[in-house]
This record gives C-alpha cells, structure tokens and sequence, in this order.
C-alpha cells in the first residue's frame, strides 16, 4: 500500500493541530474542607492555572472531580475573630502546613489534593470557687460537656453560652448554676461563693409527686418549608420544587433524614438527584449527618409532571423531616410541608381568531412582497 507525499503530510499536519487543541487536562481532585468548633465557616476563592476563579461560601465541604493540571491559588476569609491554619495533603502525604490566607499549590496527573482549613478561637475560661476543691460540671457550644475540680483553666475555647454547675459541699449551701457567654477571644470568670458552717432546721418532707422525666434534647429543633418554583404548569413539563430545613434551636441536630413523596400516576422526580439523593419508589429522600444550630440545608429537585395529566389536574408534593435527637416539643406541621402543582392547558383561540390571524398574514405577507419588487426596479433604474 503506497501514500502520497500530500496525503502523509495532510495527516501529519491533522495529528499535530488535534495535539494542540487539546486542553490539559486530567483525572486529578481536589478537595477543600471547612472545619469549625462552632459550625461558623468562612469563604474561599480558588483560582485555576487558566486563570478562571470559583467562589464559595460557608461550604463545609468542596470537591472537584476533574482538576486542571497546574499551579492553584486558595485565598481563605476566615469568620469574624476566628484564626485559621490550612494543611494541604497530595495522595496522602501532608506537603504543606501554614497560617496564611494564600495558600499555593501544584496539581499533577493522578494527584488527589486535599485541603483542610480549621479555625479556633484562643478564649479563656476560668472555674474557680470559694473555698476551692469544689467539682463541677461545664457545659459549652457545640455539646462540650466537662467536669473537674476547682480551680481550673481552660484555654481556646470557642465563643458562646457556657454554664457551670457546683456540686454540693458539705456543710455548705448549695450554689446555683452560673451561666455567662464568652465573646471570641476574650476571657471569662465562673465563680461559685458557698456559705459554710451555717446549720439551717430540716425542711419539712415534701409529698411524693410524680417527677416529669427531662427531655434530655432540650434544645433541638428545626423547621421545614417546601416550594415549588411555578403554581401552575403544562402536563409533560418539568416543575422544581425546593426543600429547606432550619436549625432552629440552640443545639446541634444530628442523624437527620428528609424525604419528599409524589403520587407516580402523576408525576415523578428526575434522576439523578443532587445531594447524594436516593429514590425508592414514589419517595426520595436525603440522610444529613447534622445540622449545626442557626444553620440551613437545603434541596432542589426537578419534578416531571406525566403527560397524561388534564387541565385542573393537582399534583400535591409531601416532604417530611425526622432526627435522632430531636425536642420532643419539636413536631407537627413543622416536620410537614405540602405543596400543590396546579395543571393547566394552552389557549383556545377560536375559529374567528384563526380567520383574524390568516387574514393579518395574507396581508403583511403581500405588502412585503410589493415593497421588495418596488425596490428591486428602483435599483434597476438606477
């Protein structure tokens, strides 16, 4: 089999130009994680080696699948008062440890990058009592739970509520629970001062009553709405539909489930869902290991309305939310949402509509027609 020299140097000239084309790429990750004793996170910006930038904000965790070869600029803001440090790890092995804001680094073919921002507070606490040696239970953000013996001192410590409770002492009135909030970085003083040596008289024996047991998830709430973005919609389309849960207590929420349910006959949610979403069924539904307090998850899943549905038609959509560890005053309509997709047809215009609409064609068609022709012989006696 023979070629020519044109043909040879015609491929040769095709293979070199696909060579260039080609973007560098390849099948590395990079991952960026946010960690934070409080569950307060800052942003980031991260640059590409092309020179393109992503921006995210207060996302605990980033991951990018196909990572563009090169050089990576990661410029952190911190939350208010809060100091930062960044590791970086490259297919397991810890390459770089720093406090800046800048933090650099090279992606090469196969690498797995995984940067790991932790912030902490340097706030001060102090448990003291009169007289000492009194033990103690301290209770802080973030479900920190401590005891010692008085006095003791603890160091970076994050801001927020803290109570201490004084054990009772021998021969000493028993001190009520002191409870103070310590801002970021400052210090903070929890003092019990016990009366001793004085003899109070017996108090009478109160009746036996039947004590309520304590809700030990005192605290834990949360609140679930549910939209969908149109009322109304054409049998066939596509409707999405929002899912949001608030943490609205005072105490991380953990182990939470949300799912959403649909009637199938008449509508039934895409594939794939975002969020790691699992359908089984006419239901989906999402596992959220927690929910920190004051924080939102949410979700937005498309919705496919069945072809075969008629004008008047209602889809309703039902999420619900549960939790492992939540209030027991925390339920009813606030771990219920509904929502109701309203089917409705095209317009019917009429067969004097119709007649309007050809008879308005017909005529503009025609005036177009007349003007082209006139400026067509204007042109050509010129």
């Amino acid at each position: 089999m023979t070629f020519s020299l044109r043909t040879t140097m015609t491929s040769a000239a095709a293979a070199f130009l696909l060579l260039v084309a080609t973007p560098a790429f390849a099948a590395g990750t990079v991952t960026i994680i946010q960690q934070s004793p409080i569950g307060l996170l800052g942003d980031y910006t991260l640059t590409f080696p092309i020179g393109s930038q992503i921006t995210m904000r207060e996302q605990e965790r980033k991951e990018l699948a196909i990572a563009e070869i090169g050089s990576y600029l990661l410029h952190i803001t911190p939350p208010a008062n809060a100091k930062m440090s960044t590791t970086v790890q490259k297919n397991g092995i810890d390459v770089l440890a720093t406090v800046n804001r800048d933090v650099r680094f090279t992606v090469e073919e196969g690498d797995a990058i995984i940067v790991t921002i932790k912030y902490r507070y340097d706030g001060t606490i102090v448990v003291d009592s009169e007289p000492e040696g009194t033990s103690f239970e301290l209770l802080g953000p973030n479900d920190l739970r401590d005891t010692g013996v008085t006095p003791v001192t603890y160091t970076g410590m994050a801001p927020g509520s803290y109570r201490v409770t004084f054990h009772q002492r021998d021969g000493c009135d028993l001190v009520s629970p002191i409870q103070r909030t310590l801002n970021a970085n400052a210090s903070l003083t929890l003092s019990g001062k016990f009366t001793c040596g004085v003899v109070n008289p017996p108090a009478p024996t109160p009746a036996p009553t039947e004590e309520p047991v304590p809700d030990s998830n005192e605290g834990r709430s949360v609140r679930m709405w549910l939209a969908a973005h149109q009322s109304e919609a054409l049998a066939g389309s596509t409707v999405r539909t929002t899912i949001t849960i608030k943490n609205t207590g005072a105490r991380t929420v953990h182990n939470v489930v949300v799912s959403a349910q649909v009637d199938s006959a008449m509508a039934q949610f895409s594939s794939p869902l975002p969020h790691f979403g699992m359908l089984t069924g006419e239901t989906v539904y999402w596992e959220v290991p927690q929910i920190y307090s004051g924080k939102t998850w949410s979700v937005t899943v498309p919705l496919a309305l069945s072809a075969s549905l008629k004008q008047g038609d209602k889809p309703v959509v039902t999420a619900r939310v549960s939790a492992s560890d939540l209030s027991e005053g925390n339920g009813g309509a606030s771990l219920v949402a509904t929502t109701t997709i309203g089917v409705t047809g095209l317009p019917v215009t009429g067969f004097r509509a119709d007649v309007l609409f050809l008879l308005l064609s017909t005529l503009f068609t025609a005036f177009i027609a007349k003007k082209t022709v006139r400026q067509r012989l204007a042109a050509q006696q010129a």
